[in-house]
């Protein structure tokens, strides 16, 4: 996460983002680097700014702090009134629909959260997945070497070729070898199938 918490000022120099008193403005922007910077003003009060002349359509867009998105870009040369829509920045991490694969590591939990009755309706207790093992950089690793297609692995997880496999559980694959970690797999979707046929 980024969060710039400066903007150049119009005409040169860095200035802090909240240089009026009272503002109750938070520091930080989603606004990119080339973003210039006016005034920070609080709401019910004026601000005279001064716009140099570029020749161009002269635009300015809102910021309401890192949390928030900009707003659409209005003409700064046309008087009249703008009604301004804002919407909060979303933290992709919390979504449970969005790809989590940015991550280097990330979970998979059997059943997810977010599984509805008819999905675990079509779970045949099979996670869908095959493993092998390799050696990389001296030391043994168990790797996910195919994923069956309409199994729950392929429909419902992230898994993809390739992936490691680092732990079950909490416990480290690294401490296991590849026979005990593929029987605790077993065991524990075994166990959750059970729960789910007895929902």
């Amino acid at each position: 996460e980024f969060a710039l918490s400066q903007y150049d000022f119009l005409f040169g120099s860095a200035p802090t983002l909240d240089l009026e008193p009272d503002t109750g403005m938070p520091l930080g922007t989603v606004a990119a680097a080339s973003a210039l910077y006016i005034t920070t003003a609080a709401p019910n009060r004026l601000y005279p700014f001064h716009l140099p002349n570029t020749r161009v359509d002269r635009e300015l867009r809102l910021d309401l702090g890192p949390n928030w998105n900009l707003s659409a870009s209005f003409s700064a040369d046309v008087i009249g009134d703008y009604v301004l829509k804002f919407s909060r920045v979303v933290d992709l991490r919390l979504l449970k629909h969005v790809d989590n694969r940015g991550a280097p590591r990330y979970k998979v939990k059997v059943p997810p959260d977010d599984a509805t009755d008819e999905d675990m309706e079509l779970w045949d207790g099979e996670l869908g997945v095959w493993f092998e093992t390799v050696q990389w950089n001296g030391r043994r690793k168990i790797i996910v070497k195919g994923a069956k297609r309409g199994k729950f692995s392929h429909n419902n997880t992230d898994i993809h070729v390739g992936d490691e496999l680092v732990a079950i559980d909490g416990r480290m694959v690294l401490d296991m070898t590849f026979a005990e970690a593929m029987i605790l797999i077993k065991k524990r979707l075994s166990e959750v199938s059970d729960i789910c046929k007895t929902k």
